[in-house]
């Protein structure tokens, strides 16, 4: 299933279970008076002019409060749109009906209302209702996803780093020189002067023509022995083919360095 449908669902449901039971609780008048549901559970009908657990009570006004609760559903909702996890969506759900249903109770009544007084001994924790509930354990799982997802990442290794940088530092130099040679030997092909038989400023090889586009990488000892190419071979007293050999070698490795 689409986490966002989880999410909307999740929403939709505690919104009408956390209705449902304020609307039950507020037209009970045993209520007023408190009822002993367990030894540690009552249920008591309470007005709730703050935020959950009846925080920032009389501190800000309803108004103030219930902007606030807008603005952070409408955040969940964003974020809910592109969550991903069935987990977090989850989660996103049942904050963003828990906030929805305490602001209907803000903008109808005023306040919230709250029914719920778990107590221990003579030690009662603020009343709440089950939007409060549904708030508090979708926070919890929401840390609870955010911790998973942060112990799920690799470590970060720095000497990694440190080794690809350098090599990104050596193939740069390299790459660098290769171009300084490659520019000394069109300077030296430009200098020399053609072979006998060709047209000045026409020689393919130097040009990266049929004869230099043969090699892609030459050894460096092709100017004392020669090279092949073509059908013959190039002496090697032919500084100018030579040169061109080198520049069409030379482009290449820097091409792919």
């Amino acid at each position: 299933m689409n986490g966002r449908l989880i999410g909307l669902g999740c929403a939709a449901a505690v919104f009408a279970l956390d209705q449902s039971t304020k609307a039950l609780a507020l037209g009970s008048t045993a209520l007023a008076q408190g009822v002993e549901v367990l030894p540690v559970l009552n249920l008591v009908l309470v007005r709730n002019e703050g935020v959950s657990f009846g925080m920032l009570g009389g501190v800000a006004p309803w108004w103030a409060l219930a902007a606030l609760g807008v603005t952070i559903v409408a955040v969940l909702l964003a974020w809910l749109w592109r969550a991903h996890g069935r987990v977090l969506s989850l989660a996103l759900g049942l904050v963003i009906g828990g906030a929805l249903s305490n602001i209907l109770d803000r903008a109808r009544h005023g306040a919230v209302t709250d029914f719920l007084d778990f107590h221990l001994a003579a030690y009662h924790w603020p009343a709440f209702n089950l939007a409060d509930v549904a708030v508090v354990t979708g926070t919890a799982l929401l840390l609870l996803t955010a911790c998973a997802t942060q112990s799920a990442r690799p470590p970060r290794d720095c000497r990694a780093r440190a080794r690809h940088r350098a090599l990104f530092e050596c193939r740069r130099g390299r790459a660098r020189a290769w171009q300084r040679a490659a520019r000394q030997a069109r300077t030296r092909a430009g200098a020399a002067a053609p072979p006998q038989g060709r047209a000045p400023g026409r020689d393919p090889t130097a040009q990266g023509g049929r004869g230099g586009c043969r090699a892609s990488l030459l050894p460096p000892r092709i100017a004392r022995t020669g090279v092949a190419v073509g059908g013959g071979r190039l002496p090697p007293g032919d500084r100018t083919q030579t040169a061109g050999l080198h520049k069409c070698a030379l482009l290449t490795v820097v091409r792919w360095a």
